[in-house]
Parts: C-alpha cells; sequence; structure tokens
C-alpha cells in the first residue's frame, strides 16, 4: 500500500515550500465523509486533496494554521480511529522497503 501512494506521487501538482506540509492519514476503517473532495478549509490554509480506499491525501501551510487544529478537521469528517504521517516520514518507509 505504502509502495504504491509514493509511486502514485499524490503530491506532484503541490508547489512545495518552506511553509507546506505534506500529509497522508490512515484509516483504520474506510470511513466514508460528507465533504466533497478536494476540499479547503475557509481560511485557505488547509486542503483534503482526495481520499483513496483509507487514505486521506492532505496539505497544511503552515504560515497561515498550526497542525493540531487542522487535524481536528481531519477526525471530525473521518473519524478518530487515524494515524497521521508527514510525505517525509512516507519517504523514509520506502527508502528502507
Amino acid at each position: 500500500m505504502i509502495h504504491q501512494l509514493f509511486k502514485d506521487s499524490p503530491f506532484q501538482s503541490i508547489d512545495v515550500h518552506k511553509d507546506i506540509r505534506l500529509y497522508l492519514s490512515f484509516m483504520k476503517t474506510d470511513v466514508q465523509s460528507e465533504l466533497r473532495l478536494p476540499w479547503k478549509s475557509d481560511d485557505q490554509c488547509f486542503e483534503i486533496l482526495e481520499k483513496k480506499d483509507k487514505t486521506i491525501i492532505s496539505v497544511l501551510d503552515v504560515s497561515k494554521a498550526n497542525t493540531p487544529k487542522v487535524m481536528g478537521i481531519v477526525e471530525k469528517s473521518f473519524g478518530k480511529d487515524i494515524t497521521t504521517r508527514n510525505w517525509k516520514t512516507i519517504e523514509r518507509i520506502v527508502s528502507k522497503l
């Protein structure tokens, strides 16, 4: 699963700079949300790009918001049985596999 996500390169269209954080949130069960994806927060700091099976792909601009606040949006929309990892962590995992 992680290999395929990495291979799909879900963030290739994102202009990454020092304030941009790329996240994958992994759900234990496949929860459907009423959010229409892609979805952006009102302040434009957080975007959920897509959901693939049990994985939520999102982007955060930390110059506008902090991580704990926006991760609450993910939990509210998809439930609390989620773990979130930064894309850099995924890259390290893939390099060790």
